[in-house]
């Protein structure tokens, strides 16, 4: 405003609530077939508890959700799954409190070989807007040497006598 006019009404700002949001694996690399934990965790920082949180975990490529692995806090729960997209809906964040989910997710055979890194983030579940940073974890996929760098020299035929040669065509 204009200084002496005290016709100005005040400015109202309204602020997101700090969420903090981690992603963490004690897996550096991995295989084709292994299984991964993840855990995240997420805080507020306000003095009072923050409700309507949802904690959306987008899985790398090639990997996918094991079932039943899932926890909020120790107590098992089955997140809204949609192809890579883990949904923990309805979460209520305690103040000062983190909230710890849990989960697995399993490597597949169309993992690309190199860095999965693994996002999460936490929306409010009413507006959709994102509250905090996103957070990551990365694990490295290391090329299976027997599997991928091979090569087979020879040739394959059906021994039906069981010696060991190919025979002649009868």
């Amino acid at each position: 405003g204009v200084p002496g006019d005290d016709t100005d009404e005040p400015t109202v700002l309204f602020l997101r609530p700090a969420v903090i949001v981690t992603k963490t694996t004690p897996a550096t690399t991995v295989l084709i077939g292994q299984t991964v934990p993840y855990t995240i965790t997420v805080e507020t920082s306000q003095s009072v508890p923050l409700t309507g949180v949802a904690v959306v975990d987008v899985l790398p490529e090639g990997m996918s959700f094991t079932p039943g692995t899932a926890t909020v806090d120790g107590t098992p729960v089955e997140p809204i799954v949609a192809g890579r997209v883990l949904t923990f809906d309805g979460l209520t964040l305690p103040a000062a409190t983190p909230v710890t989910i849990t989960l697995s997710a399993r490597v597949g055979s169309s993992a690309p070989a190199g860095e999965l890194t693994n996002v999460a983030r936490a929306i409010d579940a009413l507006t959709g807007a994102q509250l905090g940073s996103t957070a990551s974890a990365t694990v490295k996929r290391q090329p299976e040497a027997v599997f991928e760098c091979s090569h087979v020299i020879g040739k394959v035929f059906d021994d039906l006598d069981w010696d060991g040669y190919q025979d002649p065509v009868p």
